[in-house]
């Protein structure tokens, strides 16, 4: 199963902003295994975040929604909302987690 090492501002993004029970879990399992530690001991205000694809696809699918219900402007370009919400699209959908 993959794990998406993911900043705390942007768990906290997501955690506001997504009402999905199942996603909120998720969220709220990797805030409970606390914040990772690189080679065990030196912080990084990062937390790992275990996905699999189906769980990725239900993120994914819920960060969409979001873009199209607050990230847009009235002329249909991204606020900034919506780019941070485009760049966690981005995040995971990164290709090279699943190869």
């Amino acid at each position: 199963m993959p794990e998406f090492k993911i900043d705390e501002r942007d768990l906290a993004f997501l955690d506001r902003h997504i009402d999905n029970p199942e996603i909120k879990s998720l969220l709220t399992e990797a805030k409970s295994k606390g914040i990772y530690k690189a080679k065990g001991q030196y912080e990084t205000n990062t937390y790992i975040l275990h996905l699999n694809e189906e769980e990725l696809d239900k993120i994914v699918d819920v960060l969409s929604d979001l873009f199209t219900k607050i990230g847009l402007q009235k002329d249909d370009e991204p606020n900034p909302i919506g780019l941070k919400i485009e760049d966690m699209i981005d995040f995971f959908n990164d290709s090279e987690v699943w190869n």
